[in-house]
């Protein structure tokens, strides 16, 4: 076991809250959930996730020390944006907006999330989302807020728990920062339908859902505008139009290989590539989300540093490049043989699509696997045997209870580089092994026991 494993995570379900805590939290859920964006039940966790102060913030320094070696891995091949994508196989058309003259650097890491789950109590990072965006901003700040509220007076436990930090605030100083955004600018945030959650594709419907960011966008006198993408328009000088009027910048919370070539989508594609409005953040970011870099990181491994070495064999686990020749050598045999080993992920796919976990299949269908990923762009990640934690439920429409020990993944989230906050994933009763929202999970939020408080009952 190297230095970095013998310092454990713990993270702290249903065992934690008295049995008082959870009444309150079941007879809230039905009213917090309902306002809070990606909370589509049919569970809905009573409570929320907890770790330490000290685990959270060794949580954010191992997701920030991890973002800036995949820059460091990138940067060892390639200088630019476009240099970037050519080592990384991608056609232009999944980047119509990349600059490819751009160069790579820290200003790329504004918005990360990584994915991680514990093993034993050991963080081990699955991927590393670095765009704009990232997800689990809004909800965590929603979930956060109402239960740390809900606890207020308690005589637990519970009462000394607090936020893991403002991820929406954050984010908006960093646009604000990166964008160059002053008072009276208007933030264009695009609805879409590409990748969308089901149901939030029309812009008012979107709008609702994203009206948490309103007012703490207006604390910093800049005004949201939601307006479809499709209906995005464009003057004679190349300003991006939004209700008829130019807008000073764009947050971008899609993926644009995933939206349709609609007037309003080719007019902002147009408006960013001639340089008359700035995104947050530059699809040269997302590049560096993909997992052929976690790839790399264990390719270089033997000319790194030592503390570098050891930190990748500590956290992230083995990933490599999924091709026909590899499938033909004895590793791929290997792979092939002993298939609970392994997951097949597409390297720049999202929402947990095309993802397969061997020990879930038969021979056949992981041998089917195995050659389709081939011809796809994936890579073969190991299996980690994740930890799980035991949650109180309640069932949206029965409103009855039921307490399961479930898989859960957290996501750091950094925005400038800050600490931002904690959001979670967790399995559901019946739910994928996958442990994304377009696959059954839950989002939660997890809250900071303060060490000086009482003790936690698990």
């Amino acid at each position: 076991m190297s230095e970095y494993e013998s310092k454990r995570i713990r993270v702290l379900g249903a065992d934690f809250f008295a049995p008082g805590d959870l009444d309150i939290g079941g007879k809230a859920a039905p009213e917090m959930f309902s306002e809070v964006f990606m909370a589509a039940g049919p569970w809905w966790p009573t409570h929320p996730l907890v770790i330490t102060d000290t685990d959270r913030r060794r949580l954010e320094e191992l997701s920030w020390r991890v973002t800036e070696m995949i820059l460091s891995a990138a940067l060892r091949r390639a200088r630019t944006a476009g240099e970037l994508c050519t080592a990384l196989g991608y056609s232009e058309a999944l980047t119509p907006m990349l600059d490819t003259e751009e160069p790579l650097g820290r200003h790329l890491l504004s918005s990360v999330r990584p994915d991680l789950v514990l093993e034993e109590g050991v963080p081990r990072v699955l991927e590393v989302n670095i765009d704009g965006a990232v997800g689990g901003a809004v909800p965590l700040d929603q979930m956060g807020a109402s239960f740390v509220d809900m606890y207020k007076g308690s005589t637990t436990a519970a009462a000394d728990l607090s936020v893991t930090g403002y991820a929406v605030r954050r984010r908006f100083e960093s646009i604000v920062e990166d964008l160059g955004l002053r008072p009276g600018h208007r933030l264009l945030v695009p609805a879409f339908s590409g990748g969308a959650i089901p149901g939030y594709e029309a812009a008012k419907r979107f709008a609702e859902a994203q009206g948490y960011m309103v007012p703490i966008a207006r604390s910093m006198g800049i005004d949201l505008v939601f307006v479809s993408v499709d209906d995005l328009g464009i003057d004679h000088e190349d300003r991006l139009l939004a209700e008829g009027s130019p807008v000073d910048g764009v947050l971008r919370l899609f993926l644009s290989a995933d939206q349709a070539e609609t007037p309003g989508f080719t007019n902002l594609v147009r408006s960013v590539r001639a340089g008359r409005v700035g995104m947050f953040t530059s699809e040269a970011a997302w590049l560096l989300s993909n997992k052929h870099i976690l790839h790399w990181l264990w390719e270089d491994i033997d000319r790194l540093p030592r503390g570098e070495q050891d930190f990748i064999r500590s956290f992230v686990p083995r990933t490599l490049p999924l091709t026909s020749d590899w499938l033909r050598s004895d590793a791929g045999a290997s792979a092939i043989r002993d298939r609970g080993e392994w997951v097949v992920k597409p390297a720049g796919g999202s929402g947990g699509e095309g993802v397969v976990i061997g020990g879930q299949v038969d021979a056949d269908a992981w041998r089917d696997a195995l050659e389709r990923g081939a011809g796809q762009d994936c890579v073969l990640q190991r299996k980690v045997a994740v930890d799980k934690v035991r949650v109180s439920f309640l069932h949206d429409l029965t409103r009855r209870t039921r307490n399961e020990e479930v898989p859960f993944l957290l996501g750091p989230l950094l925005f400038g580089g800050r600490g931002s906050g904690i959001t979670a994933r967790i399995g559901v009763p019946e739910s994928s092994e996958v442990l994304n929202v377009h696959q059954g999970a839950s989002i939660q939020s997890v809250l900071a026991l303060r060490e000086h408080g009482p003790q936690p009952r698990g």
